[in-house]
């Protein structure tokens, strides 16, 4: 049985993540504790659409971050502090 996971589970996955688990965990676990929602087509959509957008995201933070590396890269930094 498909689910879509609405919380991050240990040992299981991530929040958003589609698991494909035994009847019995989703429906006595899952389901009653409201940590997992059955997969229907349209959720999976939802689910697939919001990890693209989270990869590009980190894509678009990473490439940023190199520029400000490069930004930084050789400049000396000095810092004064009292001791004692």
């Amino acid at each position: 049985m498909k689910v879509v996971l609405l919380k991050d589970l240990p040992g299981e996955g991530q929040a958003g993540q589609i698991k494909d688990v035994s009847r019995g965990y989703a429906r006595n676990y899952l389901l009653p504790r409201g940590l997992a929602l059955l997969a229907t087509p349209t959720l999976i959509k939802q689910a697939e659409s919001r990890l693209q957008r989270e990869r590009l995201d980190e894509s678009i933070d990473r490439e940023q971050l190199v520029e400000l590396a490069q930004q930084i890269e050789g400049r000396e930094i000095r810092i004064r502090a009292r001791s004692g």
